[in-house]
This record gives structure tokens, C-alpha cells and sequence, in this order.
């Protein structure tokens, strides 16, 4: 509320007497206006008008005297017992017998007499109940004619709720700066205009103290903002994080901006720096290491890679020698099968011929022993015959054309019936053909050896062998119900079943010997 001096000064006497003793104002009035009745009703409206705006006031109001500290005048705001002339400021407020004039409490009244102006202090008053309150004390002197103070206005804002907010403000900011000088990041808040508002501790152990700098000054030593600048991304709302190499100590620092709100409103930029420089600096180790490994890796990987290389070569070399030697054996088994037929087996035969033709002659000269004798050994040089021949047959497979696969492997089975008396059939559904005369071979060795095995190893009585054609597979069975193939084994044990190995690996096939589902033993070769 604001008070027109010269106003208050012309009517401060007869507005206290009029508010001092109302009824004797009122008589007075009355009587005034009688005998001077212009000025005297002047007087006394300004006095009512002055009493109403003073008792709608929600504050304390007081009118002081200068002298003696009493209180002249008052409105109910201030909770008076209604005894008025009878009270001191200091009294009322403090519940003090001295007036105020310590370092926290000033004299408003001294400090009014002694500058002659309008003055504001802020005091601890109590209220009605004996509480304290945070007030606001506005004094305003009122002069006399002659220039002198005579007395003081008083009126009292409550400021505790502001206080109060103010004190838990500055508790969370006094915190919050706490935790700020705590951290081990630097820490800095910047205004709108660059001017660096805080720094932490740690930043001025990195960077140096500040005296109000703006921040590219600071950091960059530079006369005007950066180019690269984020700061009015973060002023418009925006957190900003990004990596930072300092060229003054040539350390790397992660930051992070974000905006923060003052209380007038306006908007700063709070930024923390945290220190990478080791972490970049493993990382940078770290990369070199990985690309150090990596070259070590590749010239390893280029090493096997020949390696493996001169390894396959190897391998296809051995599948040639391997190849080439079951060539050479099935050469040889061939020549030893045609040698025994045309050579051994007609030798045979024409001896079986003269021991004939010598039987004849001896029963002619009634030699009936050495004649039973001759016949004898016609008999034994016919089967010998036979067996060369079967063994001819063995060794030297029938024409395996395109269509003779089958037909060699049920002659295998017929021999097999005939020479080791065991049930040895073959099953062959659909038409098999076969273009490549050495893979006819091998398929009829493998038959060949796992019936020798059958018999042999297993003592079997019945072999069942299988030959089908599937879409783009030929698969090739070998069954037989003798012994049970040991489980664990493998087809190295055996010189019979490594052959058997090698010559379906010729094929690039896949074979498999185990344990029958009813017993004994499955061989299967699949050549795709």
C-alpha cells in the first residue's frame, strides 16, 4: 500500500486524537463543525475514510511515536487488548521492555530517524497465541511543520510460509550442492548467456577456478561461443550426450547436457564430465589386440587353409592309390580266376580224362582193384575240377554290364547255397543298372565279403541279401541271423571290413554294419 507523505503529515495529529478517544473526536467534530464548519467536516471525513482503509487492512498497522516508542495508533489486525497509548512496539512484537537494536533485529524507528526515508527490515514477531512470525516491517516517517520526525507507520507483511518455502529451497539446493561437490564427475551449470553459475570441486581440480567466465571461455580460451555448441538444443528441452577430447590435458570425457529450471523461470544448462580417458584408452588397447588376433587368425585360417588344401590333396591322392590297388587286386584276382579255369582247371579235366581211359584199359585185363582204384581218383580229379572252376567263378566275375549286377550277386547265392549248404537269397525288386563297371565290382566284393563274413565269423544259416534302387540312392543289404555284431565295433577291426571300407569310401558311398533288429548281422552300403 503506498501513503501520500504530505497527506499523512497534514492529518497525523487529528487522526490519532480521532482514533485515540473516538468519542471525544466525534464531540470535538461536531463542535468543529458548529463554529468552522468547512474545514473541521474536511477534516473529519479524511479521518473516517482514513479509519476504513486502515481497519480493511489484513496486516498489522501501527502509527508510532517518535519519542517515546508507544503506539498512538493501530488497526485490529494487529490483535491489540484495545488499550492504545498504553503499549510499545516493542512490547506488542517482541514482548520486549526495550526497544530492538541487535544485529538481527534493527530499530526500524532509529533506522527512519536516522536516514529520514522509508525503510524494510524483516523481524520476528508473536502473535496473540505466543507464536513467532516471520515478518516484514515496512516503516515510513511522518514529519511536522518544522521538519522534524514525530512519528513512524508501521505495517507488517507475514512473510513465515515464504520463509519457510525459502529455508526448504535452500535446504535442497544447499543438498543438492552437497552432492554436486561430492561427485568424482566434474560438474558445471551455465545460464542462457554462457555465464558459468556453478562449478564442482572436481571440475576445478581439471580445469582451474572460475571468476565469472562464460564457459567457452573456460574451457576453450575462446572471445566468443563455440561452432559446435549444443547448448541451445539442451536451453530448448533436449539432453544431449557426446564425447569430448580436451586439448589442454589430453584427456577424453563423456558428457552429458540437460536442461535445468531456475526458479525465475529461466533455463540453464547443467553439464557432467566424466573422465574416459582410461576407458578409451583400453578400448583403443582392446581394438588393437582383437585386429592383432584377427591378423593371427587369418594368416592360422590361411595356414590351414593350405594345410587342409595340401590334406585334401592327400586324400584324393590315397583314394587313387586305393582305387588304383583294388584295380590292380581285381586285375589280379581276375588273371588268377582266368588261369585257374583255362589252365589248372583243363589240366585237371584231362587228367579225370586218362584216368577214364586208363579204368577202361585195366578192366579190359581184369584189374578190378586197381581199376576201383582208377575210378576213385577220376572222382576226386572231377571234384577238384568242379571246385577250380567255382573258384574260377569266384575270382572272376560274369560280365557286370549294366544289367549284370543282379545276375552276378544270384549266382553268388547259388554258389554260396551249393558250396557251404546255407540258405543265401537275394531280393532285388526293381530294375538295377549300373553305368560304371568298377562300382558293379565293388558293390559285388562288398556282397561277396560280407557272405564270406557271414559264414565264416557268424556261422549263419540264412543270408539275405538286398538290392533296390530308390529315386537317386542304390542301397545294397547284406542280412544274416548268425552271430550278433559286437556292439562298439567298428569296421576296423577286421581286414575283411576295412576292404569293405575302402571300397565303398572309392564309391563315395556310406556304409554301416550293426546289430540286426532280431539278432546277428545288417551290412548297408548307400550309394547315392
Amino acid at each position: 500500500m503506498r501513503f501520500n507523505i504530505g497527506f499523512v503529515n497534514e492529518l497525523a495529529g487529528p487522526v490519532v486524537q480521532v482514533v485515540c478517544n473516538m468519542k471525544k473526536a466525534r464531540t470535538k467534530s461536531k463542535k468543529a463543525i458548529d463554529s468552522n464548519k468547512p474545514k473541521a467536516g474536511n477534516i473529519l471525513g479524511r479521518s473516517e475514510f482514513l479509519e476504513t482503509v486502515l481497519e480493511s487492512l489484513t496486516h498489522p498497522f501501527y502509527v508510532i511515536d517518535a519519542r517515546d516508542y508507544t503506539i498512538q495508533m493501530t488497526n485490529s489486525a494487529a490483535h491489540l487488548d484495545g488499550t492504545i497509548g498504553a503499549e510499545t512496539c516493542h512490547a506488542l512484537t517482541h514482548r520486549k521492555n526495550e526497544p530492538c537494536g541487535s544485529k538481527d533485529h534493527p530499530c526500524p524507528l532509529e533506522m527512519v530517524k536516522k536516514t529520514r526515508k522509508p525503510v524494510t527490515v524483516e523481524h520476528i514477531h508473536y502473535d496473540k497465541d505466543g507464536n513467532t512470525r516471520n515478518v516484514e516491517v515496512h516503516g515510513f516517517p511522518i514529519f511536522d511543520n518544522g521538519g522534524n520526525i514525530v512519528q513512524m507507520i508501521e505495517y507488517c507483511l507475514d512473510i513465515t510460509d515464504r520463509k519457510r518455502a525459502e529455508e526448504a529451497l535452500q535446504f535442497e539446493k544447499d543438498k543438492l550442492t552437497n552432492i554436486l561437490d561430492s561427485m568424482e564427475d566434474g560438474v558445471y551449470i551455465a545460464s542462457d548467456q554462457y555465464d558459468i553459475q556453478y562449478i564442482n570441486p572436481a571440475l576445478k581440480r581439471a580445469f582451474g577456478s572460475t571468476c565469472g567466465q562464460k564457459c567457452y571461455d573456460y574451457f576453450y580460451n575462446r572471445m566468443d561461443k563455440c561452432p559446435w555448441c549444443i547448448s541451445q538444443d539442451v536451453l530448448n528441452g533436449a539432453t544431449v550426450r557426446w564425447e569430448w577430447h580436451c586439448p589442454a590435458n589430453g584427456k577424453t570425457y563423456d558428457l552429458l547436457d540437460t536442461p535445468i529450471r531456475n526458479p525465475d523461470g529461466s533455463i540453464s544448462k547443467l553439464e557432467i564430465f566424466r573422465d574416459i580417458t582410461e576407458r578409451k584408452q583400453m578400448e583403443k588397447d582392446l581394438r588393437q589386440h582383437r585386429e592383432h588376433l584377427e591378423e593371427l587368425v587369418q594368416a592360422r585360417t590361411t595356414e590351414l587353409t593350405k594345410a587342409n588344401e595340401q590334406l585334401q590333396k592327400e586324400i584324393e591322392r590315397r583314394k587313387l592309390l586305393e582305387k588304383e590297388l583294388l584295380s590292380i587286386v581285381e586285375h589280379e584276382r581276375q588273371r588268377i580266376g582266368q588261369e585257374l579255369h583255362d589252365s589248372i582247371g583243363q589240366q585237371l579235366t584231362g587228367i579225370a580224362f586218362m584216368m577214364e581211359v586208363l579204368g577202361e584199359k585195366l578192366a579190359t585185363k581184369s584189374l578190378v582193384e586197381e581199376m576201383t582204384y582208377a575210378e576213385k581218383i577220376k572222382s576226386r580229379l572231377g571234384q577238384a575240377a568242379e571246385q577250380t572252376r567255382n573258384l574260377a567263378k569266384g575270382l572272376h566275375v560274369i560280365d557286370l554290364d549294366r544289367d549284370g549286377l543282379a545276375l552276378a550277386i544270384q549266382e553268388l547265392a547259388s554258389n554260396t547255397e551249393e558250396l557251404f549248404d546255407v540258405s543265401c537269397t537275394l531280393k532285388c525288386d526293381n530294375a538295377v543298372s549300373i553305368n560304371d563297371v568298377s562300382v558293379a565290382t565293388n558293390l559285388y566284393r562288398i556282397a561277396q565279403e560280407a557272405i564270406t563274413n557271414a559264414i565264416k565269423h557268424g556261422h549263419a544259416k540264412n543270408i539275405m541279401i538286398g538290392l533296390v534302387a530308390e529315386r537317386s540312392c542304390l542301397r545294397l543289404t547284406i542280412e544274416n541271423d548268425g552271430v550278433d555284431f559286437p556292439a562298439g565295433s567298428s569296421c576296423e577291426d577286421g581286414m575283411g571290413l576295412r576292404i569293405m571300407r575302402y571300397r565303398a569310401e572309392v564309391m563315395n558311398s556310406l556304409m554301416e554294419v550293426r546289430k540286426g533288429d532280431n539278432g546277428g548281422t545288417i551290412v548297408t552300403c548307400n550309394l547315392k
